[in-house]
């Protein structure tokens, strides 16, 4: 979930995937000389000067601190990370964890900074059973050059106001109502919409991001399910990242590589809104069924095929649960009581 929500590395080089204009369907909100910036990829909101949004100072990645924290490990999915966009070290990163998890570590007397293992790192807030948090490396402008130390030493010092900008966006469940109606096209340009879900009993759909690793890491699984679909089911995505021709390219070639055969949609307008609203982060897959109704809870990070096998199963148990309920109360006639198992 979540498009479908924070540990520390200071390296001198960090390989990023770059953010692309996906994170917010409304137009920016003006704060002073500060732009508020909603990212519905993380489920934040901050605030940041216009110069940092246009130099791409945002970046997204998979942070693997294994070998400099051991157990004390963040929930799978990606990290924020914020630099100047000459230099190679991190301002600052945001991350969460589960919040269970970091509870325990700290009743056993662990800080915040040996869990992250970098300094500087406060909570941020709590939401969903996740913590996040904001840590910030100890400034260090060795080796850069005039030009470089100069615009480092400019973003130090707009990290106050950014910093205590940062906030959660609350949003309503994503696993309950009606999926919005919408009309778009994949990514090869055929016109698709919300009527589609009529001639399917259940439809897999799973938010993902160009940026975003653990999306793209798990499509060969989802590719995997995708071959062995029960009748009367699909699997589809949305590119999270996506609006006209910006990363189109980028997107067909990470399909292609993954070997994903399933259709992958670009969001229109009701789509963009409702990921604003509802996915707080990706990978996010819902479940849809024939009426365009939400079945079940939205699953939310990286799961394998066998995982995913399982959730869509438990979704088609729902659906024929009140059919059985019903049959076994009021007695039916064999014909309107007859239901196709998938």
């Amino acid at each position: 979930m979540l498009k479908r929500g924070m540990i520390f590395i200071v390296a001198a080089a960090v390989f990023l995937f770059v953010l692309a204009a996906c994170d917010s369907a409304k137009p920016p909100q003006k704060a002073e000389s500060y732009t508020t910036y909603t990212d519905p990829i993380m489920g934040i909101s901050i605030n940041l000067p216009q110069q940092e949004l246009t130099s791409r100072t945002i970046s997204y990645t998979q942070l693997d601190l294994s070998k400099k924290t051991g157990e004390y490990l963040p929930k799978e999915g990606t990290s924020l990370v914020f630099q100047p966009d000459k230099a190679a070290v991190p301002l600052f990163v945001l991350q969460y964890y589960d919040e269970n998890s970091w509870d325990a570590w700290v009743k056993k007397g662990l800080n915040a900074d040996k869990i992250t293992g970098m300094a500087n790192t406060e909570e941020v807030g709590r939401k969903g059973g996740v913590i996040y948090v904001y840590a910030a490396p100890q400034p260090n402008a060795t080796g850069m050059d005039d030009d470089t130390k100069k615009e480092y030493e400019r973003v130090l010092t707009l990290l106050p106001t950014i910093r205590q900008s940062i906030a959660l966006m609350y949003r309503e469940a994503a696993d309950t109502g009606t999926f919005p109606s919408f009309s778009t096209t994949d990514l090869n340009g055929n016109a698709v919409s919300s009527e589609s879900f009529a001639k399917y009993r259940l439809t897999m759909v799973n938010f993902w991001g160009t940026f975003c690793g653990p999306c793209i890491e798990e499509m060969p699984d989802l590719e995997k399910l995708n071959k062995s679909m029960p009748e009367g089911t699909r699997l589809v995505g949305i590119v999270t990242d996506v609006s006209g021709d910006e990363n189109k390219e980028t997107a067909k070639q990470i399909i292609a590589k993954a070997g994903a055969t399933y259709e992958n949609w670009l969001p229109d307008e009701a789509l963009l809104e409702y990921m604003d609203s509802h996915v707080s982060g990706v990978p996010t897959t819902l479940f849809i069924d024939s009426n365009g109704q939400i079945v079940g809870e939205a699953v939310v990070g990286k799961r394998n095929a066998e995982k995913y096998q399982e959730e869509l199963e438990a979704r088609l148990s729902t659906l024929l649960a009140p059919e059985s309920s019903r049959s076994q109360s009021e007695p039916e006639s064999a014909e309107s009581s007859e239901l196709t198992a998938p």
